[in-house]
């Protein structure tokens, strides 16, 4: 798991440089405005895997509302990793960070802070294992293609690191609102 959570990182961290280069070539021909937007996740990721498990590629779902002025990015996010009878995660965060400018193609990345729950499977018939919840530092990178000025779609990556129910993945993205 930690060297997904690695390249992950790594990735990020090359996503922020690529956004902030870009938004800053960027050049606005109308007055700045704030957008915003709704989006649903769906995709898949990787959960920590508990001691004496191994670790599976489980379904990924998430809504996020965000806002954005100029190259300030705002967001709120849910994200929740499960599968059937299997271990679960979810976080919820409030990230800000840099995108580009309002347009047809969009890169952005957010870092914040939020809090994790986590349940374990049971080894057989039986109720979830509750594991407490922690804090986070949930981390998010997204790149959409937005044709109209009120839908987008794309990709987001997503990870919540934590010291017990850390996941990662990547969600196809529909974005809703005011995204131009």
């Amino acid at each position: 798991m930690r060297p997904i959570l690695l390249v992950l990182c790594g990735l990020v961290s090359a996503g922020w440089l690529l956004v902030a280069a870009v938004a800053h070539a960027q050049e606005s021909a109308t007055a700045p405005r704030w957008t915003w937007w709704v989006t649903g996740d769906l995709g898949g990721g990787t959960l920590e895997a508990a001691p004496g498990k191994q670790a599976s590629t489980k379904l990924a779902t998430g809504l996020a509302a965000s806002a954005q002025w100029r190259q300030l990015l705002l967001r709120v996010r849910y994200m929740k990793l499960s599968e059937l009878l299997g271990d679960r995660s979810s976080d919820w965060g409030v990230l800000a960070g840099i995108a580009t400018l309002p347009g047809r193609f969009y890169a952005g990345a957010a870092l914040g802070v939020g809090r994790a729950t986590g349940d374990r499977a049971p080894d057989a018939f039986g109720p979830y294992i509750a594991q407490g919840s922690r804090t986070t530092l949930p981390v998010e990178a997204e790149l959409a293609w937005r044709p109209f000025g009120s839908l987008g779609v794309g990709a987001t990556g997503f990870a919540s690191l934590n010291s017990g129910f850390t996941f990662a993945g990547v969600a196809f993205a529909v974005e809703l609102g005011r995204v131009r």
